[in-house]
């Protein structure tokens, strides 16, 4: 029997358990997906600016702790995994800088995997170059 694979992206393990995150970089939504991410994490910003002084603490951090919720679901999106905050985070709601460390860890290979195909494309689509 004959078959085919196709690479759906970068493979990546996120915990002692071994479960992994695939990285969709040829997924086209990708990129829209990412930039969905970054427009939360501003949307965010702002609604939690404006309901500065407002709440009380309690409040202020259930607010939060909501919001994270949502950006978390963006995340699961952006890796077309519903259990990817899980397998990263575990069963808690990142801070900031924990999700911060996330998207810097995984920026470097998705940096390498662009780079890579780039330097593939040039060369399958390279016209030579004829000589008289």
């Amino acid at each position: 029997m004959n078959s085919i694979r196709v690479n759906r992206g970068i493979e990546i393990e996120v915990n002692d358990a071994g479960d992994t995150i695939c990285i969709p970089v040829d997924d086209m939504n990708f990129i829209d997906n990412y930039n969905g991410i970054i427009e939360a994490f501003e949307r965010v910003d702002k609604e939690i600016e404006e309901k500065e002084g407002t709440l009380s603490p309690r409040e202020e951090l259930q607010f939060i702790i909501s919001k994270t919720k949502e950006i978390m679901d963006e995340i699961n999106n952006l890796f077309m995994d519903e259990q990817c905050c899980s397998k990263v985070f575990g069963n808690i709601v990142p801070s900031p800088i924990l999700l911060a460390d996330f998207f810097e860890q995984l920026c470097p290979y998705v940096e390498k995997h662009a780079s890579e195909r780039q330097k593939k494309i040039m060369a399958k689509y390279k016209k030579p170059v004829r000589r008289k």
